[in-house]
């Protein structure tokens, strides 16, 4: 597990990118709905002939589209004259947008007309026309981009002059991209679409960069000039150069500095505005940015207050560390569950979802917290996803838990490669590592690769093909700038 604590010893002051696979969800938006078919209706039977016997009926319509295929209200036919079948009636139009098409009635045909006197003996009457057939339902637009076609026509009755069997509905509208919706068959994995089969790169943006192994520090001035020197523009372009479709950012970890302002926070932590938390909303000009790229963000932060902040820690009323992390208990989670909202309630629809490391008994994580959280993040954005990372995590997450590192013989994740899209759980399978030394580094070392670019490569087709979510750590400056080896890795493997 990419544990809090591991992850704050190797933590840099940038992000990492790590490479998810998702579909695309921008918002919340209703699921897609079908288009109507037009129905073809039987036409008129021809003129009976007159004469001193009864006239025939009409012989039987042909079929035509009508000229108005919106109207949704049978017509019926009209009565014969004397020695002529009725029209059959206009069978109604398919339904309108997002549901089945009303099938139509059909008109009875007309009476044919009474015969004129023969040798004193009256006309027979002529027989009825037959009924027009119904048309079938306008099929209704399938969820994630599939129609699903229309119902076919019921025949009409058999008799003379009857006019045909109407044609079923025509297919619905496929689906637009980025729906959300509810799955059916996975309940815990609503909006898992936008996190499947795609690159998703893992930024930690933090202010506990590190050189290796030397904490470098930050006093508030410092840090909101490292926030204000990130090139938002430079670094777009370079994450939609590889081919990503999102990016986890991190808000913040293990000092106690924040990327985005947040007076809930500060507030619980007794410090003034904009001294913990940057002045600059960084998260809202990337989520920006990225948009217009068509590339979506998810949220990283861990569940409890940075290690390295002592004075913070204990004015959330945190006093007890436990392997380098705090002990956190009930008391907590109301002042955490509000630093969570206000950043919720900021981005709503702009984050995708969100990412909860540290989730670990030992620190004094529940369950009961992780929901809280988990449904605040929702009532912000119903079609968010929020994963929670840590030892017996699946229950309350949407995504399973998915840290691993590289296997020393294979060359590829220990986890192994992905083969299916969900576990035995019915949770979506997720695969979370570096792709350098170490998670956080300080990216003036550049350090080389850990995976060659055909080992990298084999990983991406697997999980791409499985459509699991895979988070690639790759490390970033404190101004936006991809670290080299790894950007040029990531040019070189991109189909």
């Amino acid at each position: 597990m990419r544990s809090q604590l591991s992850h704050s010893v190797l933590a840099s002051s940038f992000f990492v990118v790590s490479a998810l696979i998702v579909g695309d969800l921008v918002g919340c938006t209703a699921s897609d709905s079908g288009a109507g078919g037009s129905q073809n209706v039987g036409s008129g039977g021809a003129v009976g002939g007159k004469g001193s016997t009864s006239g025939d009926g009409g012989t039987s319509g042909t079929s035509r589209l009508p000229s108005d295929a919106s109207v949704d209200v049978a017509r019926p036919g009209a009565a014969g004259a004397d020695g002529q079948g009725g029209a059959s009636g206009y069978a109604g139009a398919s339904g309108l947008t997002g549901s089945a098409g009303k099938a139509g009635v059909a008109g009875g045909g007309g009476n044919g007309g009474a015969g004129g006197p023969t040798g004193g003996h009256g006309g027979g009457t002529s027989g009825f026309g037959g009924n027009a057939g119904i048309g079938g339902a306008a099929g209704s637009g399938g969820l994630g981009g599939t129609s699903t076609a229309g119902t076919a026509g019921t025949p009409g009755g058999v008799s003379g002059g009857g006019g045909p069997i109407g044609n079923g509905g025509a297919a619905g509208i496929s689906g637009l991209p980025g729906a959300c919706y509810a799955n059916q068959t996975h309940s815990h994995n609503l909006n898992n679409d936008n996190w499947a089969g795609s690159l998703t790169l893992f930024i930690s943006y933090s202010a506990d960069t590190r050189s290796q192994t030397v904490d470098k520090g930050y006093t508030s001035s410092q840090w909101n000039a490292a926030v204000n020197s990130f090139d938002v523009p430079t670094f777009a372009a370079e994450v939609a150069n590889t081919g990503a479709k999102n990016i986890l950012l991190m808000l913040g970890q293990n000092t106690g500095y924040y990327d985005s302002p947040n007076s809930a926070y500060e507030t619980y932590a007794g410090v003034q505005p904009n001294t913990r938390c940057s002045q600059r909303d960084l998260p809202m000009e990337i989520a920006d940015a990225l948009t217009a790229k068509g590339i979506g963000m998810y949220l990283y932060l861990p569940e409890d207050v940075g290690w390295g902040d002592t004075k913070a820690a204990n004015s959330f009323g945190l006093t007890t560390l436990a392997v380098g992390n705090w002990v956190v208990d009930s008391t907590f989670t109301p002042k955490w569950n509000a630093v969570i909202k206000e950043w919720a309630d900021r981005y709503r629809a702009k984050v995708r979802g969100w990412f909860f490391d540290g989730y670990e008994a030992r620190w004094g994580v529940t369950s009961t917290m992780a929901n809280t959280y988990s449904a605040t993040c929702k009532a912000a954005n119903p079609c968010g996803v929020v994963t929670f990372n840590g030892t017996d995590s699946n229950p309350v997450s949407d995504t399973q838990r998915g840290e691993t590192s590289i296997d020393a013989a294979t060359g590829l994740p220990a986890k192994g490669l992905p083969t299916s899209r969900w576990d035995p759980n019915g949770l979506q399978v997720m695969w979370d590592f570096p792709l350098q030394a170490a998670w956080g580094q300080e990216i003036a070392d550049n350090s080389p690769a850990i995976y060659t670019n055909a080992n990298l490569k084999t990983f991406i087709a697997a999980a791409t093909k499985a459509q699991a979510v895979f988070a690639l750590d790759i490390r970033t400056s404190l101004t936006g700038s991809l670290s080299i080896p790894i950007y040029q890795q990531l040019l070189a493997i991109k189909p």
